[in-house]
């Protein structure tokens, strides 16, 4: 399972997708650059748009079912 920064990570690159405040994603990019910065942080970031914290949803969601995935079939196939 991907961690959150990497999630927050993925997601700011896919952010060019998404019709947002550029001050919004200037914020998140910040908060995920920062290493002290917090999911509370994050989540009242996006909370201040509602069609940037969607997309992370989605994703997020994307990430999980691609690494879970990958994971099964890799132990899977290291079973045979």
């Amino acid at each position: 399972m991907p961690s959150s920064e990497q999630i927050v990570r993925a997601t700011i690159e896919r952010v060019g997708a998404v019709a947002t405040l550029p001050s919004v994603a200037i914020r998140i990019m910040k908060i995920a650059d920062d290493p002290s910065a917090t999911e509370d942080i994050l989540h009242d970031a996006l909370l201040t748009d509602p069609a940037l914290a969607s997309r992370v949803l989605q994703v997020a969601l994307q990430s999980s079912s691609s690494s879970s995935s990958s994971s099964s079939s890799s132990s899977s196939s290291s079973s045979s």
